[in-house]
């Protein structure tokens, strides 16, 4: 698929759950966040006997398909990974019915065999260590689950490194950003129920359901230093919201 050899920006981050001090986790540089559209773009330049409206059409049909053949008990491979349905929830009984109270369905994804290969292939590039905010994990209390899901007016905790808000820069706090259109709703540090270096919890307010990224912005160095200017980090994949 790529004729170049490919490579990634690493950075490193204190891996604080041992004790050795010398030991570090690398994290991939963000390099920008592509919507379906951003790729349709990029896809109808190099086609251009395709057309944006074309390939828009064909990715809706196929993602039509997709979700019928999902809804009907099927394993779906589609892109560049295989998507499932799981069920949450525990029956009591060997002749339990579903309650719709304590289960339901969850749709679950993992990477293809095509994208795991190429991902093996790429070399990274250490940039030796980071000064950025990290997320760890994102738990949403109402639900129960961990790095997939908001509820409105519920409480949220984020775990991590360096990741109290603190600064005066405007841009300051957690941000949930719309994951396929523009727009974003701000929450600042005074909006916080815990602000700790390593865990923050607050209440996701009442936005409309759908898909959201999370990014966090600090000027966060040390208890008695701060950064002149911001840094953020944003969470690797949207979050649905409900």
């Amino acid at each position: 698929m790529f004729d170049e050899q490919k490579s990634i920006d690493v950075e490193l981050y204190d891996l604080d759950i041992v004790d050795k001090k010398d030991d570090h986790f690398g994290r991939v540089v963000p390099a920008g966040v592509l919507r379906e559209d951003d790729l349709i773009r990029i896809a109808a330049s190099r086609r251009t006997d395709l057309s944006p409206e074309t390939l828009r059409a064909s990715v809706d049909l196929l993602k039509e398909v997709a979700v019928e053949n999902l809804l009907n008990g099927a394993s779906v491979g589609f892109g560049l990974g295989f998507f499932y349905l799981d069920v949450k929830g525990v029956f009591t009984g060997s002749y339990s019915k579903w309650n719709a109270g304590k289960h339901s369905l969850m749709a679950k994804a993992a990477p293809g065999v095509e994208l795991q290969s190429i991902a093996k292939d790429i070399q990274g590039n250490v940039l030796g260590m980071s000064n950025s905010p990290i997320i760890h994990a994102i738990f949403d209390a109402a639900s129960g689950e961990e790095n997939t899901r908001l509820t409105a007016n519920g409480s949220v905790t984020i775990t991590g490194s360096k990741i109290k808000i603190v600064g005066d820069h405007s841009v300051s706090g957690v941000t949930l950003a719309y994951a396929s259109k523009d727009g974003f709703f701000r929450i600042p540090s005074t909006d916080m129920l815990l602000n700790d270096p390593s865990k923050i919890t607050f209440i996701v307010p009442p936005l409309p359901a759908g898909a959201y990224r999370l990014s966090l912005t600090t000027q966060y160095c040390s208890e008695s230093r701060t950064y002149k200017e911001p840094r953020t980090c944003t969470f690797y994949y949207p979050l649905t919201l409900s």
